[in-house]
């Protein structure tokens, strides 16, 4: 973009008490295909599967690359007036057809999520000068959706990959993945962009490098066309050098550009469009559970993880403060109620103690969290010195879901039966419950039976609910 400013924004900081922003989407339990996800007032469809982010063109590449480049014109529509030139051909054409017609109902939901992050990444962009049409590329990325993760385990709304991230400045660390973070990533995003504008002098080039890699299509030009740039025609050129996913990527991004800003003439006119909910921000210091954030904040731990998706461990970081999103108007009740809360029940956690033999690596693995989480977790600095007896705490955010059940006869298998006391669960019952009712405590509950505080019990599995004798 000839004549193009460039003005630096100042980093977005959300503000107790500051009204509408822009929080991210619910993230599902694991991957899955488009679903419903209850918010209040509204049903926000979460994503976190390539399937459910966009259409996978390889069953139609050798279709699509026979497709000749010759100009198409659409009636009725006016294309001119765009900063990012709308071209038309057929292999565009090729993705208005399919997002309207096989997949529309799918590129619906997108344009509805749009509206919770249009307003917040429209700011960006004028405050750097940058074509309004990139807003698009979070649609054809992710379909607006932060907790979206590919096959080739890019992830969040703009799709980073952690290398790329991290050169932008985001956190891509063991309890913070600021690429989930709409507000971080959005600014990282465009940065990037920009970046890639300036190597190349064509926003058709700046696209395919962003889905690509710059080195890519630098070795395109230099093949095709002698390494020149700043021409979008020359992206038509050289796209056969390149990757085909990249083939499509910039005939799908005018496909949708076009179909989103003239959504009447598509048939889209219906689409809901959702809106962004106004949220509060407080800092937490240190480790603390997102389960005890949520009690303090008189709200289901699952809305705090949909508004702080980048705190993917359950935990905010250890020896540091964070700034942790909340509900509008909970910030000052929450501080109320969390300054009564001692430091030492801040952070759920379960306890291993060290037998002969183990491993850090090895009671990572056996709880489903890492070396350098528990690292983390118990001011450990070197991995290889721990010692028998050493009590490692595991924070339970970090753990894989272990067994639901744990029957006495199968958890001890050199015992007997009498040597352990059980429980069968009845409905209604809760791990609290049971070890109230059983005089231990949760964290016993759930060691004696691997559980994790993310595990569910049915009516009919059995617990053990005495230390068993011995080692277990």
């Amino acid at each position: 973009m000839n004549g193009k400013s460039i003005l630096r924004a100042g980093v977005f900081f959300v503000l107790a008490g500051c009204g509408p922003k822009y929080p991210p989407l619910p993230q599902p339990p694991g991957p899955v295909a488009i679903d419903e996800i209850d918010l209040p007032a509204v049903d926000i469809p979460g994503i976190d599967d390539i399937s459910a982010i966009g259409f996978d063109p390889t069953p139609f590449v050798e279709a699509f690359d026979s497709i000749p480049l010759s100009s198409t014109e659409l009636p009725d529509l006016d294309l001119s007036g765009y900063e990012i030139p709308m071209e038309l051909n057929d292999r565009v054409q090729f993705w208005i057809d399919l997002f309207t017609g096989r997949e529309r109902d799918r590129f619906a939901t997108y344009l509805s999520r749009q509206g919770i992050y249009e307003d917040m990444i429209n700011e960006r962009l004028e405050a750097r000068g940058l074509p309004s049409e990139l807003l698009y590329l979070a649609l054809i990325e992710s379909g607006f959706s932060p907790v979206a993760r590919s096959r080739a385990s890019a992830i969040g709304l703009w799709q980073f990959m952690a290398a790329t991230a991290r050169f932008e400045g985001l956190e891509v660390s063991e309890f913070v993945d600021e690429r989930r973070n709409p507000d971080r990533a959005t600014s990282a995003a465009l940065q990037h962009l920009e970046r890639l504008y300036d190597q190349f002098g064509s926003w058709y080039l700046a696209a395919a490098a962003y889905n690509s890699g710059s080195g890519r299509v630098e070795r395109a030009l230099r093949r095709r066309v002698a390494g020149a740039r700043g021409h979008d025609s020359l992206f038509w050129q050289i796209h056969a050098s390149l990757p085909s996913e990249t083939r499509n990527y910039v005939p799908k991004l005018i496909a949708a550009t076009v179909i989103a800003r003239n959504r009447e003439r598509f048939g889209f006119q219906d689409v809901i469009v959702l809106r962004p909910s106004a949220v509060d921000s407080v800092i937490v210091p240190d480790a603390t559970d997102l389960e005890v954030i949520a009690n303090a904040a008189g709200i289901a731990k699952e809305r705090i993880v949909e508004l702080n998706p980048h705190l993917y461990r359950g935990v905010t970081p250890p020896r540091r403060q964070t700034m942790v999103l909340l509900p509008d108007g909970l910030a000052q009740p929450f501080a109320v109620a969390f300054a009564e809360i001692p430091p030492e029940k801040r952070l759920r956690f379960l306890e291993h103690t060290v037998r002969r033999g183990e491993t850090l690596s090895g009671i990572a693995s056996r709880y489903g969290s890492t070396v350098s989480v528990l690292q983390e977790a118990n001011g450990i600095r070197r991995a290889n010195q721990i010692s028998v007896g050493q009590r490692i705490r595991i924070p339970s955010a970090g753990m894989r879901a272990a067994a639901v059940t744990r029957v006495a006869s199968s958890s001890t298998s050199n015992r007997s039966s009498s040597d352990v006391s059980t429980y069968r669960v009845r409905s209604g019952d809760s791990m609290w419950s049971i070890a109230r009712r059983q005089g231990i405590t949760v964290g016993e509950l759930m060691r004696w039976n691997q559980l994790t505080e993310n595990s569910i019990i049915k009516p009919g599995d059995r617990l053990i609910v005495r230390e068993p004798p011995g080692e277990f």
